[in-house]
């Protein structure tokens, strides 16, 4: 009946008029959720893959790329425009492990295209009120090897010319896209496309257990925990070094003293060796040994290089710090196993005491109470083949920061980093 209603109006092409409504059928829904299914088949094989879409058009929107044979885990996107404001996130899920970048563009789909420039533009497509116009662009619409029938409530589009086939159904109620299907020789790919209300959008700082990351690392696992008591404990301490906003301490390992702060902006660190801050940019460190001083750009690999030519090395803490790690993340990873031990008394605080066992070593972590601040770990190393090692002691005190610069000799010469490296 409708291919019926078209054919009877002369003036009227069916396979664009079709096609316009579906692009203004999208834009007319201002939000809801879409579940977008992709086939891609090539000379190799076929390929799935499974989005499902939250989207409030020209203002947010939640990509969840389900777990498939060729992506091992879920990942989510998440962005969201207000005003001049833009923040995408991407999340994953199995790991707690989220990024974040900001930025200024006030399009959706500008921004999504910005934040994550490997998404299929077919799904931007989707998010965008207006999006389908560029699936409809690329079929040339009034080729009158373009064919129409009904089936099932549903209005199937299709063209085939050689070795290159397009396929388009819409629902024949509401013209809203339910699948688009494109092929050349070489290959091609089917998308089936779903509706359904929306569910709230929630973003990843949200998700409990989420932590932020610089970038993603596989190194980072969730240790197993015997109790609730312990996965309380270890919470507290992941939190008190997630990207802290700032953090300062000395620890005494085995007789060795080193000061250490640590800022989103400015890293120091002082011992008997060296003397050095760095605010991501600008190096200055100070070889006491040497007298050598330098003061100048430097990336964090020639920061890492400048402090073992010294023959110091960054702490342990803090350089995970300034790689954008949390450092106890990384030691209690996916092979370590947390029990909850006595509760003693560390520099002065009250702190819960955690045993972590892993294939690697046999740890010790007191942790303060207050705000999970590590003030002691005792670590027995242990080889391949279970034998352990002796034991070291590291002892953390709070200490204030604010003021800790390096201050090198009024007669100290300035060197070229290369010099300082030598």
């Amino acid at each position: 009946m409708f291919y019926a209603f078209l054919s009877a109006i002369p003036s009227l092409k069916p396979i664009p008029f079709i096609l316009d409504g579906m692009v203004e059928a999208q834009a007319r829904v201002s939000k809801e959720q879409i579940n977008a299914k992709s086939m891609i088949i090539t000379v190799n094989g076929a390929a799935e893959s499974n989005f499902v879409i939250d989207v409030i058009r020209n203002r947010e929107a939640r990509i969840n790329v389900k777990a498939s044979p060729i992506q091992p885990q879920d990942e989510i996107y998440y962005y969201k425009v207000n005003g001049d404001k833009a923040v995408a996130y991407a999340y994953h899920p199995s790991t707690g492990q989220f990024t974040q970048s900001d930025g200024a563009n006030t399009n959706l789909g500008g921004f999504i295209k910005a934040a994550t420039p490997h998404l299929d533009d077919f799904i931007i497509g989707l998010i965008v009120p207006t999006g389908l116009i560029e699936t409809r662009k690329r079929l040339d619409v009034y080729n009158s090897k373009w064919s129409m029938t009904t089936k099932n409530g549903q209005i199937m589009l299709k063209y085939k010319q050689k070795d290159a086939s397009n396929e388009i159904t819409v629902n024949q109620k509401d013209l809203r896209l339910r699948k688009a299907a494109f092929s050349n020789g070489a290959g091609g790919i089917i998308w089936n496309i779903s509706y359904a209300p929306i569910k709230p959008i929630k973003a990843p700082p949200q998700e409990v257990g989420a932590y932020q990351v610089a970038q993603f690392d596989e190194l980072i696992g969730d240790s197993k925990t015997a109790s609730t008591a312990a996965k309380s404990t270890l919470q507290k301490l992941y939190t008190k070094y997630e990207q802290p906003d700032s953090i300062a301490y000395t620890v005494n390992t085995d007789g060795e003293t080193t000061t250490v702060s640590y800022s989103n902006s400015y890293a120091y660190q002082s011992d008997n060796l060296a003397t050095w801050g760095y605010d991501g940019k600008t190096l200055a460190i100070l070889n006491k040994t040497t007298g050598k001083y330098y003061t100048g750009p430097a990336t964090r690999e020639e920061l890492i290089q400048a402090v073992a030519a010294t023959g110091s090395r960054v702490e342990i803490n803090l350089r995970s710090l300034i790689v954008g790690r949390n450092p106890y993340r990384l030691l209690l990873n996916d092979f370590t196993n947390v029990k909850p031990g006595k509760t003693e008394s560390v520099s002065g605080e009250s702190a819960e005491v955690l045993g972590a066992n892993s294939i690697f070593a046999e740890l010790k972590i007191s942790v303060a109470k207050k705000d999970g601040f590590v003030l002691k770990v005792e670590s027995t190393p242990v080889t391949n083949t279970g034998q352990k090692l002796p034991k070291s002691v590291s002892t953390y005190k709070r200490i204030k920061g604010e003021n800790l610069k390096v201050s090198a000799p009024s007669n100290v010469a300035k060197l070229p980093l290369n010099d300082l490296l030598r």
